[in-house]
């Protein structure tokens, strides 16, 4: 009987995806409707994981970030000009993550924070952990960013280190130790294999690369590469799959020009991945009880 016993979770586990993660606000939707989130006093996310599981956190509901996700336009959270292209692997990146910065500490704004807030600072008001990874790149491992290891850590560092993709967004460098942090993904993209936690329900992406004719720019190289990589990163344990909702979703990771449509069947595919979910998970607890 331990299989089933992460229904409902205490502890929800978010992969990285980039644009993908636009499904999380469908799959949260249909499992909040569901009294699936009631009992959930823990979060751990990487790279845009991370950003849904925090927003969530914070105070905004799921009509607020679904409003967020179909109005944003999120070519305005980009900060490629013609100095960081031709810079770029100088700087190890395409864009320096400076308005990715202002429109978290703008999200942080919105519910009465600043861009201090740390995770001590938010456990205490919320009684929520977040867990966040991101990859250390000088000592090649992976690194947590909670109230448990970092309590002190600002939240914007932890997810500005998280979401930064590599190749694409430069390197958050640590003021202390001169380290460079990149998206946790590298190492590990869903790190469900890290909690131990028997009531952790986890949300993935089922990743394929679609092939292309010609790469012609610098951003469809980006795309086509990061794809490629992430193909290989989602590979989860067996033991793991029960526990874990497949979502697939064929748009690239850093495609920031989704249409008004498009965002909306994002929205309704992780809908449809939580209730294929739960009516086979349904299907196996009959199952079980009537051998």
């Amino acid at each position: 009987m331990n299989k089933i016993k992460h229904i409902p979770p205490s502890h929800i586990v978010l992969s990285g995806g980039g644009m993908k993660c636009l499904s999380y606000v469908g799959a949260f939707q249909e499992l909040e409707e569901r009294g699936m989130l009631k009992n959930v006093n823990q979060f751990t996310g990487v790279s845009a994981g991370a950003f849904m599981a925090f927003i969530y956190t914070i105070g905004y509901t799921l009509k607020d970030i679904s409003n967020i996700t179909k109005l944003l336009d999120f070519s305005t959270v980009q900060n490629i000009d013609d100095d960081i292209l031709l810079n770029g692997f100088l700087n190890f990146g395409i864009d320096n993550g400076s308005n990715l910065e202002k429109f978290i500490e703008s999200i942080l704004k919105h519910k009465g924070y600043n861009r201090e807030l740390t995770f001590q600072q938010l456990y205490n008001i919320k009684k929520i952990t977040l867990r966040f990874y991101s990859t250390n790149l000088n000592e090649g491992i992976l690194k947590e960013f909670s109230v448990h290891t970092t309590p002190n850590t600002n939240i914007l560092f932890a997810l500005r280190a998280t979401m930064s993709v590599p190749g694409y967004f430069t390197p958050l460098i640590e003021k202390e130790t001169n380290h460079y942090y990149v998206d946790g993904a590298l190492l590990n993209n869903y790190p469900i294999t890290l909690i131990n936690d028997t009531n952790v329900l986890g949300l993935a992406f089922d990743y394929t690369v679609n092939s292309i004719e010609k790469i012609e720019s610098i951003q469809s190289y980006f795309y086509q590469l990061i794809n490629c990589l992430y193909d290989k990163l989602e590979q989860i344990p067996s033991h793991y799959k029960d526990k874990t909702i497949y979502i697939k979703c064929d748009v690239s990771m850093i495609n920031f020009f989704l249409s008004g449509k498009e965002r909306v069947e994002l929205i309704e595919t992780g809908r449809k991945a939580v209730k294929q979910y739960l009516e086979s998970y349904s299907k196996n607890i009959i199952r079980r009880n009537s051998i």
